[in-house]
């Protein structure tokens, strides 16, 4: 993934976490973002935290997974 495409991914996630936790988020601004962010929209405030923490993990886990590229190859 293209580093300006990976910043505004993880923006997008980062601005919709925002939402969510407010006492009441705008359910027009959450369906947004989470279609943007191609997450299927519930209404439900439990289940729909869980899934974009579950997604945004994986994204980071996927992220530093590809940057180990930078290390120093292994000499035999």
């Amino acid at each position: 993934m293209d580093n300006r495409v990976e910043s505004q991914v993880i923006s997008d996630f980062e601005a919709l976490v925002d939402e969510l936790l407010k006492s009441q988020p705008n359910e027009n601004t959450v369906k947004e973002f989470m279609l943007k962010l191609g997450l299927e929209y519930t209404s439900g405030s439990v289940d729909r935290i869980s899934m974009v923490l579950e997604r945004m993990n994986k994204l980071v886990f996927e992220t530093h997974k590809g940057k180990k590229s930078h290390d120093l190859p292994k000499h035999p």
